[in-house]
Formats: structure tokens, C-alpha cells, sequence
């Protein structure tokens, strides 16, 4: 299945500790392997001389003034102009050139207000609940809405549970048990988790916090902890910890069960929710890899069922 006109997913330079950066890149380089014609563009993905075509002379010189003035008040340098988005090399896509959105279907997760790109059609995916992370986006009437997880969707105008859309970007190549001894003590990531995290914990709890460490770093520290204990229920580090002979446990989020919680994932095993799980987590994380493989397929169906519906809501 291909859609006629180009799919322009809007993301920022990519940000191998940004789950939101790493499934939009990880979704525009799937779209270009099914052979769909496929760009990533975000606002500072423009050229230096489109921007002077855009603003004019005097203009552009007065938003380069203003710049400059900020980065002297700030201390630091005045950002670049880009002219393209940053992609990690194993996940190549050109860039979107255009400055207007004509002839384009453009996607966009639940974070961005309205359609900046100015794009005939667009489709929203929802990558957390609308309003977790701003709560001023606004979104068209006209949109078509994919959802990576029902719970994100649940109960808003429009919602189909068939539109599931999932991919991921698995880090088998760091993340793997090195067999280590002498295996002890826990680990802690908050990352979007921050309603079950208490700040004392920084005093009360030696277990490190992982929050902006590299992938490196982190999967060194999960081949020496026992523990892994994550506030973020919906987050692959979950995954990669018991890749490394980790145990993962979700710190249990408030109004959310554990059989809520599992029921939006396909990698059901190897993970506790809570640690009254964490025999059932050890029990099952010999299956982790197949459910992975699994997973994979399961994600090529769902963007090829993604682009028939894009094709038959927008043509092309």
C-alpha cells in the first residue's frame, strides 16, 4: 500500500532520550522502508533564504537583531538557522524543503498546536493523553487521529480502537545482559512519572536516578542493579532493563491497574507492575525476545493498515 502524496512527519532533531523524537523518526524511516514517499520537517527545519523570502529584508533583519539580543542576554550563542532535521544514521529521511505544506499530508504528535506546516490533510498522533504535556494545542476538525496507546484516546471525539499505531526502536545492540557478577541493589527512572515520584527520594533512596544519562550509561547500570524501578509506565526502558537481567517494576500510577495497563502493550512479559508482580516478571522474561520479534511483525501490519486508511480518507 502507498499513498500518492508525500507524508511529512513533523519532529525535532532526534533525541535518543525523547521516546516522542524516537518513534516519530523511527515512523517516518518505516513509512520510506514500505515504500512510501516520506519527509520529516519541524519550523526550524527552514533555509536561510527561505526565511528571508518569508519575513523580507527588513524583517529578517529584525528578527536576527532580536535573536542576537537574546543570546547576548542569555549569555549564550544565538541558535542556527537549520535547514534540516537531525536524524540518527541508522534511520536516514530527507527533510521536507518546502515552506508551505501544499500537495503534503502532514503528521503530527498531540504536543503541536494546530497545523503549522499548513498542510491540506493532516493526521494527529496521539503519543500521550492531549493536554499532558500542553494543554493549549489545539487540534483540526478535519483531522484523522492514530493513537499509540487506547488510553490516550479513550473517550475523545472520534475515536476508533482500530486506529493503533505503534513502532519502536529496540537498542538490542547496547542493551544486553553481560552476565556481570555480583548483581546487587536498584536503579530509578521518572521520566513522565513525576505524580508517583516523591522529590525526597533524592535523600531517602541511594538507587541512581537515570533521568538524562546516555544509553550507554544506562545499560551499564542495569547490568549491575537487581532492580529497576520506573515511574513512567509507558516507556521502553522498561523493556531494556529486563534485556539486561534487570527486574523492571512500574511504580503503580494512580486510577491505573495493572491489567489497564498491560492491556495497551503486546510485550506483556518480563515486567512488573508493582512488586507484587516481580515473581511473575522473573518467571517470564525468557519470552521477552520472542515477544519482541513479535511485536515487529505486528508493527509492519499497523503501518500498512495506517497508509490504507490515510489513502482512502485523503485519496492519492
Amino acid at each position: 500500500m502507498k499513498v500518492g502524496l508525500p507524508i511529512v512527519v513533523w519532529a525535532s532533531d532526534f533525541d535518543e532520550n525523547s521516546g516522542g523524537s524516537i518513534v516519530l523518526h523511527t515512523l517516518a524511516h518505516r513509512l520510506r522502508e514500505a515504500g512510501q514517499e516520506a519527509f520529516l520537517w519541524n519550523e526550524r527545519a527552514e533555509t536561510f533564504a527561505e526565511r528571508r523570502r518569508k519575513l523580507g529584508k527588513l524583517g529578517f533583519a529584525l528578527q536576527q537583531a532580536n535573536r542576537r539580543r537574546l543570546a547576548r542576554r542569555r549569555g549564550t550563542a544565538p541558535l542556527p538557522y537549520a535547514d534540516k532535521v537531525v536524524c540518527h544514521p541508522s534511520m536516514p529521511v530527507p527533510t521536507w524543503k518546502r515552506s508551505r505544506g501544499d500537495g503534503c499530508i502532514a503528521l503530527y504528535p498531540e504536543i503541536i498546536d494546530g497545523n503549522p506546516l499548513g498542510a491540506p490533510h493532516v493526521v494527529r498522533w496521539l503519543l500521550h493523553r492531549p493536554g499532558f504535556h500542553d494543554a493549549k494545542a489545539r487540534f483540526g476538525p478535519d483531522e484523522l487521529t492514530f493513537h499509540y496507546q487506547e488510553a490516550f484516546a479513550e473517550g475523545l471525539p472520534g475515536f476508533s480502537p482500530d486506529n493503533l499505531l505503534q513502532v519502536r526502536w529496540l537498542r538490542t545492540d547496547i542493551y544486553r545482559n553481560e552476565g556481570l557478577p555480583g548483581r546487587s541493589g536498584r536503579c530509578r527512572m521518572v521520566r513522565k512519572g513525576s505524580a508517583t515520584f516523591r522529590p525526597e527520594m533524592a535523600k531517602d533512596d541511594a538507587a541512581p536516578l537515570l533521568d538524562n544519562m546516555s544509553h550507554t550509561e544506562i545499560a551499564a547500570i542495569f547490568n549491575r542493579c537487581e532492580y529497576f524501578y520506573c515511574h513512567d509506565p509507558h516507556t521502553m526502558y522498561l523493556y531494556y532493563a529486563a534485556l539486561c537481567g534487570c527486574i523492571p517494576v512500574v511504580v503503580p500510577q494512580p486510577g491505573l491497574d495493572a491489567a489497564s495497563w498491560r492491556a495497551g502493550f503486546e510485550l506483556k512479559r518480563g515486567v512488573a507492575y508493582g512488586e507484587a508482580e516481580i515473581p511473575f516478571a522473573i518467571e517470564t522474561r525468557k519470552g521477552l525476545l520472542q515477544d519482541m520479534e513479535d511485536a515487529r511483525q505486528r508493527e509492519a501490519a499497523m503501518v500498512g493498515r495506517f497508509l490504507s486508511v490515510v489513502k482512502e480518507r485523503f485519496g492519492g
